[in-house]
């Protein structure tokens, strides 16, 4: 089996490296830039499998091989520190175990620090022989041009709507989901923003509820709107930028739904809310608020996005809703 065939879609992408393996000419750093499920670790996995031995390739798509080593955030953290990039350029000093080459994942490239950033500059100017480094973000334009320079951006592809619904029929469960909620099926792919991964995760509802409990709690507090609330609620807001970013998404929705009740009568198509909740919704809100307030919601994602601080955007968020709202 072809490794490349792991990951849906984005043939082109597919095509440059193994066009660049079979001619022993692949770049030693490359970014992958795409949203949270595109599928940034199925290829830079995929890469790593195809340059080894056929014998090699499931120890490393499961993560058991010694040579290709993933480097990420830690839960409890905010931003990566320059310890974790010099424990990655220690590893790379070593000399390969079971291939012939050492490849090196760094997912959250966008949280590393200015100070992170530098040291990893310097083992992307000067790599060990035979090592090959990927690193993993929703924007590469929130890396330092210096790092940009250095490595290869690959954008992963986002797939259109009917582009998106043919590869999830292609699995048999997911099938089975649309012909017994059609309309949930839709709504779940009009969700994801093109993202395979996130559509996926969305219809086999392994999506964070304690996120999404905070979202409804936030959604909650802007109709009608309280001032001291939505601070508070901001203030409590996830800091970790994946969590903040899944919240936000959370409520994308909700205000998508609230819009929806107020344009079509009975609710259908809704997402977010059940039909019960949505009968128990008050309604004070007018459709030109609520999406002035879903651009808000979006323009602060795509800051997140971008490495902007996330307390500022917590903060950012409260204070725009409660001058759109009060």
């Amino acid at each position: 089996m072809n490794p490349f065939d792991r990951l849906m879609g984005n043939e082109k992408q597919k095509r440059y490296f193994m066009g660049e393996i079979a001619k022993g000419k692949l770049p030693h750093a490359f970014i992958l830039e795409g949203e949270e499920g595109s599928g940034r670790h199925t290829l830079a996995y995929a890469v790593a499998a195809a340059m080894a031995d056929p014998m090699e390739q499931e120890k490393i798509f499961k993560g058991q091989s010694p040579d290709v080593r993933e480097y990420g955030l830690a839960p409890e953290k905010k931003v990566f520190t320059v310890e974790t990039v010099r424990k990655m350029k220690s590893d790379a000093a070593i000399k390969p175990n079971d291939l012939p080459f050492k490849l090196f994942v760094l997912s959250n490239a966008e949280c590393m620090n200015q100070q992170a950033q530098n040291a990893a500059l310097k083992i992307l100017e000067e790599p060990p022989e035979n090592t090959y480094f990927f690193l993993l973000c929703e924007s590469a334009s929130a890396l330092l041009p210096t790092v940009r320079s250095r490595a290869s951006v690959i954008r992963m592809q986002r797939f259109s709507d009917e582009e998106l619904t043919a590869l999830l029929l292609k699995d048999e469960a997911l099938l089975a989901k649309r012909k017994s909620d059609p309309a949930f099926f839709e709504q779940c792919v009009k969700s994801a923003g093109g993202s395979y991964g996130r559509a996926k995760v969305l219809l086999e509802g392994k999506d964070g509820s304690a996120l999404k409990e905070r979202a409804i709690a936030f959604v909650a507090a802007l109709d009608p709107p309280d001032k001291t609330t939505l601070l508070l609620l901001a203030y409590k807001l996830p800091s970790n930028r994946q969590e903040l970013d899944k919240v936000l998404f959370y409520m994308q929705q909700a205000v998508r739904d609230q819009v929806l009740l107020r344009s079509c009568k009975g609710g259908s198509g809704l997402f977010f809310y059940s039909q019960r909740e949505a009968e128990e919704l008050p309604l004070g809100l007018s459709v030109s608020e609520l999406l002035r307030i879903y651009e808000l919601i979006t323009s602060v994602k795509r800051q997140v996005a971008l490495n902007v601080n996330v307390q500022n955007a917590r903060l950012a968020l409260a204070s725009g809703i409660i001058k759109t709202v009060g």
